[in-house]
């Protein structure tokens, strides 16, 4: 069985979520204290609603804890498909990328 619950302390550290549109090079992003899983998936509800309804929504994601255990809420949005990337694996996902593109 996986494990859904994180045990990472925050410490004052800000999250941003942030979901790159790589046709049009939109970026959703949205920024938080916490990583709840309760917040990305309300992040995820104003990615889906900003978006055409007859769109399928494909989400490049890494491993973190709650990415996974969300099939309620998939089963809800039938049009998002979550991917997962490999673990140390970054650069498969262009919203990683983009990030990297600014630090440098």
């Amino acid at each position: 069985m996986r494990g859904c619950q994180s045990t990472f302390g925050r410490h004052g550290t800000g999250t941003l979520f942030a979901v790159l549109e790589v046709a049009t090079a939109s970026v959703h992003t949205r920024t938080t204290t916490q990583k709840p899983r309760v917040e990305f998936l309300e992040f995820m509800d104003q990615v889906v609603d900003d978006l055409p309804p007859d769109r399928d929504i494909h989400v490049i994601l890494d491993n973190l804890s709650i990415h996974k255990c969300n099939d309620p809420w998939l089963a809800s949005h039938p049009s998002v498909t979550f991917h997962y990337t490999p673990t140390s694996a970054s650069w498969l996902n262009m919203v990683e990328v983009w990030f990297g593109i600014f630090t440098r």
